[in-house]
């Protein structure tokens, strides 16, 4: 990673430690798939979406049913139709998660955004997905999930 993908990564693990502290409560941390759809013209179609990199959370939650999750991912990621890999990175300092229950296996949505970059560009960006919460002691969950992740560069 360069100086700037650094810095992220260290304000993130910063921003949500210190989150974690304030609120010495329970902290989620996850793993997820997300699928990146590299096109403005239509968000939707498969085709122009592209399997990423694992993206790493770490949760701090705000309230019984709503959670600050920040993630990361960095990677080699190629658009549809093409062979070459480029270095992407994906930073949602911006997001959430809905619980829908509180029980300790915790469905939730999260929607958020945040920062990318592919092809030595940077994008703004916006997710939503579906998770769950594994909740392995009252202070610590284990998460996974899978993201949408919209990247509008074509």
């Amino acid at each position: 990673p360069n100086t700037m993908q650094k810095t992220l990564l260290i304000t993130l693990l910063l921003t949500v430690t210190s989150l974690a502290l304030k609120a010495q409560g329970p902290v989620t941390l996850g793993l997820s798939s997300h699928f990146t759809n590299f096109s403005t013209n239509d968000y939707f179609p498969p085709e122009n979406w592209q399997i990423g990199v694992a993206k790493a959370s770490l949760g701090v939650p705000l309230t019984e049913y709503l959670s600050f999750s920040p993630s990361f991912a960095y990677g080699k990621a190629k658009t549809f139709g093409s062979t070459e890999k480029n270095d992407f990175w994906d930073f949602e300092l911006l997001s959430f998660q809905l619980n829908l229950t509180t029980t300790k296996l915790q469905p939730y949505i999260t929607a958020g955004a945040g920062l990318s970059r592919f092809n030595a560009e940077n994008y703004s960006s916006f997710s939503g997905g579906l998770g769950l919460n594994y909740w392995v002691t009252p202070k610590i969950a284990l998460t996974a999930q899978t993201n949408y992740d919209g990247l509008p560069i074509m």
